[in-house]
């Protein structure tokens, strides 16, 4: 036998075992002369105790005054099983017991405990009224039924005591005494009362909670309802938990009529086989059949129209009927139970345990009601081992379910971060949206933005030189050096096109200029690199524009993709290729530079009066070279004086003196491409269309 076993099994002795040592009653006589009531266990008075049919006496002189013998009838006992009376009828029995000397002489405080009998009775020890459940009585109209428990305390006078039970029946199916009473030290019969109603509590408690937590579960989340009718099952025993027993409902509520606690004992019976059936079904569809899973529904609830409609008269002759049908619910269940273990569903094995703990002591107290075998009704107590493996599954599946949703959260997490390559947090908070599920096709939103072009120059050359892998790798280094300097800068990429970036800066001109300079240098860190390696170096062009643009999304349901709207987007397309004839730097409209916070805190040159492509008006531009390297930047600082002279002659139309000075430049920085390029269009009689 294991521990857990031992366990078990010293829990249930403690809690419902009546006596260890009883003793037996023969002839209507039980001998305790020789019994310790101080260090032993209280005695079950069993045995053969005598019976005065359709009689009520108090006392033997009573039954020796009338001339009555008595007939002797085993208790606990049914009359009518025994043949002695009808199930209807009435009668008492009668106990004599003799005491130990030293208890009467010492006055041992001694104590019974009676059980109810059915309908009613009454106690009277030596003649005298004790204890009353209900009201005896010689017609149906007399008795006033109630099954109610409960203890005596009294010090015994004489050696020798009568115990007297009146007892009567007309509301049941049979009539007798089917608990008998218990005699014991005062001390261990109040303890083992106590003990016992405690644990009726503490089951009554286990089976509330059970079910409170059941029923809110599945008000939370209605597809759980294995939890409902498991919440049911907890809910329907309890009531049967606080009629049988120590009927502590009838302790509680004094009132309550017999009809109503008799129903709350049968009920469960025709309800608990349909709440479990639909409970198993829940946790493993699929495995009861359909015929079986109707049959046992409508049964139940056949069964319990009996119950609710029935007089308990009536109804109570079908009890062996309702456990007949729980006996046979049992095997499709434990059947099903059995092909979902085989099948490994998760669980399965402790419901296995739980369901067989139960099973075991709902066959126990089918036995026990029927006085074939049992000590005690333990079905609450199968009903605890049951929702014991329910609460081991439920740890066990919090724990599974909360490392899945933690492995969730990290799985979302990384998917966020995915979305967020593709589609950036930026432009969410532009579209005034938190998640990316919350954006739909045709959201747009319309604002002023900063839009940088980039592309590598002769970038076509190079990669011809390249397999398609170096050329992924090549563009991926690169893009991996100024890809952060976007962000860093409070903008974000908005499209990759080959080996050009569109990115948008939603906050401000001096944060994309910033960037753009930042690109620029890291470029140099690249190049660098490059050199190192002896990989190609290259040169990038960037172009910057500011104005009202439209951000949103564009597609259809099947693939759709952000997009920015707006002819500045193309124009600053226009600004990054004049790269092409004025070199690297940043190429913008003089007029942004009214809209920098300070327009001192960058080096930038006038590249005059400018017609671009597809644009009727002329823009004046200006390239800021502080992100070229050092040495370039030096001398494009020490031409600027020249540099504007020339750029105004320009303007004028003094080709002639703008020549001279684009020229003087170029001989000083011969690597200056703006200069040769005005140099060359200084010889021309008008400047070409870009």
């Amino acid at each position: 036998m294991t521990k857990i076993t031992r366990a078990v099994f010293g829990f249930l002795v403690m809690f419902c075992i009546e006596s260890l040592f009883a003793a037996e009653a023969v002839g209507g006589v039980i001998d305790l002369s020789g019994y310790d009531f101080d260090r032993e266990q209280p005695v079950s008075l069993s045995g053969e105790w005598a019976m005065f049919p359709r009689e009520f006496v108090s006392g033997g002189a009573d039954a020796a005054g009338a001339g009555l013998e008595p007939v002797f009838q085993r208790l606990p006992g049914y009359w009518n099983d025994a043949g002695t009376m009808e199930s209807r009828g009435w009668a008492t029995y009668s106990l004599t017991l003799l005491l130990p000397e030293d208890a009467v002489r010492q006055g041992t405080p001694l104590a019974f405990r009676f059980s109810d009998s059915i309908s009613a009775c009454s106690y009277w020890i030596d003649g005298e009224l004790v204890f009353s459940s209900g009201l005896p009585g010689m017609s149906r109209e007399t008795e006033i039924p109630v099954f109610k428990p409960g203890v005596h305390f009294f010090t015994p006078k004489s050696a020798r005591v009568r115990l007297d039970i009146q007892a009567s029946n007309f509301h049941y199916r049979v009539g007798g005494v089917w608990l008998v009473p218990v005699i014991g030290s005062a001390g261990m019969v109040a303890d083992e009362w106590n003990r016992s109603t405690q644990t009726v509590l503490f089951l009554f408690g286990a089976l509330m909670i059970m079910m409170v937590y059941q029923i809110a579960v599945f008000s939370y989340r209605h597809k759980e309802r294995s939890a409902l009718w498991f919440g049911l099952i907890c809910l329907t025993i309890s009531m049967r938990i606080l009629v049988t027993g120590n009927c502590l409902l009838q302790q509680w509520v004094p009132g309550l009529h017999w009809e109503i606690a008799r129903r709350f004992e049968f009920l469960p019976m025709a309800a608990v086989p349909v709440f479990f059936t639909l409970f198993i079904d829940e946790l493993f569809p699929s495995l009861l059949n359909a015929r079986v899973k109707k049959a046992i529904a409508i049964a139940g609830a056949f069964f319990a129209c009996v119950i609710a409609v029935l007089p308990v008269e009536y109804s109570s002759r079908y009890v062996i009927v309702f456990q007949a049908y729980i006996v046979l619910c049992m095997f499709p269940l434990l059947q099903a139970l059995c092909l979902a273990a085989v099948r490994k569903k998760s669980g399965s094995g402790w419901i296995i345990i739980g369901f067989l703990a139960l099973a075991a002591t709902v066959v126990n107290d089918i036995l026990f009601s029927r006085m074939i075998f049992g000590f005690a009704y333990l079905l609450s107590f199968g009903l605890f081992a049951f929702i014991s493996t329910q609460i081991i599954l439920l740890a066990r599946n919090f724990t599974l379910g909360f490392n899945r949703s933690e492995r969730f959260a990290l799985e979302l997490e990384a998917t966020n971060k995915s979305f967020s390559r593709f589609v950036p947090k930026q432009f969410l908070e532009l579209l005034k949206r938190e998640r990316i599920v919350d954006v739909a096709l045709g959201d747009q939103v319309e604002r002023t933005l900063t839009v940088l072009f980039s592309d590598i120059r002769q970038f076509t050359t190079i990669s011809e030189r390249m397999t398609p892998g170096e050329n992924f790798a090549f563009l991926n280094a690169y893009l991996e050096r100024i890809g952060p300097k976007v962000r860093e800068n409070g903008g974000f990429i908005d499209k990759y096109v080959g080996d050009a970036i569109m990115a948008l800066f939603p906050d401000s001109l001096d944060s994309a200029v910033r960037a753009g300079i930042e690109i620029q240098r890291e470029l140099g860190c690249f190049n660098e690199a490059q050199r190192g390696t002896g990989k190609p170096e290259i040169e990038i062009g960037i172009g910057i524009h500011q104005d009202l643009m439209a951000l949103g999304t564009i597609g259809e349901e099947g693939r759709m993709d952000t997009t920015v709207i707006a002819d500045a987007v193309n124009l600053a397309s226009r600004l990054e290729a004049l790269s092409k004839l004025y070199g690297p730097g940043i190429i913008m409209l003089e007029s942004l530079l009214d809209r920098l916070s300070d327009r001192s805190a960058f080096g930038y040159r006038s590249m005059g009066s400018c017609r671009i492509r597809g644009k009727r008006e002329a823009f004046t531009l200006v390239q800021i070279y502080d992100g070229l390297c050092p040495g370039r930047r030096e001398k494009i600082a020490a031409n600027l004086g020249d540099w504007n002279l020339a750029m105004a002659a320009f303007e004028d139309g003094r080709y002639d003196e703008a020549k001279a000075l684009f020229g003087a430049i170029v001989d000083r920085d011969s690597d200056d491409l703006a200069a040769t390029y005005f140099y060359i269009k200084s010889s021309e009689d008008v400047a070409e269309l870009v």
